[in-house]
């Protein structure tokens, strides 16, 4: 538990300083850009996961633009699909934010941006992160092995 504290505090730290060029790319004079991020362990997960895979996800939102970019980083699972499902932490909800469906290869690392989510959501998302996670599936637990809450 202690090295994926430790693991996860330094991706945390990277990918921190990753996601500059996702606000980068939604900045500019009129930017309401917000960060988002989801620190994400197996522990987080609704089920019983035995995973010593950690990543962080970085969220970043502008409801003016109506973008959405991500930047995620893992280690210690092999990604086949991640997104952002509508649950408090301990409840599972649905898919509202599908990042495989950008056209993205799903990788260990894996950024992009869309604008292909509506500005409610948006909203909502930026307002009240914490209602909001990532959620990283993998073929050992196709219903989701890594999981973060979106922080404030």
């Amino acid at each position: 538990m202690r090295r994926r504290l430790i693991v996860g505090l330094a991706l945390l730290g990277l990918l921190a300083a990753a996601a500059i060029p996702a606000i980068a790319a939604i900045d500019g004079p009129e930017t309401n850009a917000k960060v988002r991020i989801a620190t994400l362990t197996g522990d987080g997960e609704t089920a019983d996961i035995d995973s010593d895979g950690v990543g962080v996800a970085t969220v970043t939102i502008d409801r003016r633009k109506k973008v959405l970019c991500y930047d995620i980083s893992i280690t210690g699972v092999t990604p086949i699909a991640f997104h952002i499902h509508d649950g408090a932490a301990g409840v599972d909800g649905p898919i509202v934010v599908d990042f495989t469906a950008f056209g993205q290869a799903v990788k260990k690392q894996s950024r992009g941006c869309t604008r292909d989510v509506a500005k409610p959501l948006l909203r909502d998302i930026q307002q009240n992160p914490e209602d909001y996670y990532v959620n990283i599936h993998s073929d050992a637990y196709p219903g989701g092995e890594l999981r973060g809450q979106l922080d404030k």
